[in-house]
């Protein structure tokens, strides 16, 4: 059985998840809720409502003039439109938040393997250096 307390990290949420009975998977340092044991319950409050913890997963954020095409030129296809977002081909969301604000965020399959490499330096790179 995977434990939450078990990995370097957890979630915020983590504790209030097991308090509800939830069932966790590990992923990559940290375990993330995978079900609580009753899917038709589940499929039927999904309906309603839906919330996934995808804190443990990498991700990364762009902000400010030439984000985009930066982005672009990096091989990341950004949605045209605000407050959307497109799946890269290695499954990768890159989710448009403002004309100049992008949020990549990484895949709970391989959370391990981290953001693609140009994205991981990109987001350690400093200001003006791109």
């Amino acid at each position: 059985m995977t434990v939450p307390g078990d990995f370097p990290r957890r979630s915020f949420v983590a504790r209030k998840l097991a308090e509800a009975g939830a069932g966790f998977v590990a992923l990559g340092d940290a375990a993330v809720a995978l079900d609580f044991g009753d899917p038709a319950a589940e499929a039927e409050a999904a309906r309603r409502l839906g919330l996934a913890d995808l804190s443990p997963v990498p991700r990364t954020g762009f902000k400010g003039a030439g984000t985009v095409e930066w982005l672009a030129e990096q091989g990341v296809e950004v949605p045209a439109e605000s407050n959307s977002a497109a799946r890269q081909s290695g499954g990768e969301l890159a989710a448009r938040l403002a004309p100049g604000e992008v949020l990549v965020l990484g895949t709970p399959e391989r959370a391990a393997e981290g953001l693609p490499a140009a994205l991981d330096r990109a987001a350690t790179a400093t200001p003006g250096s791109w």
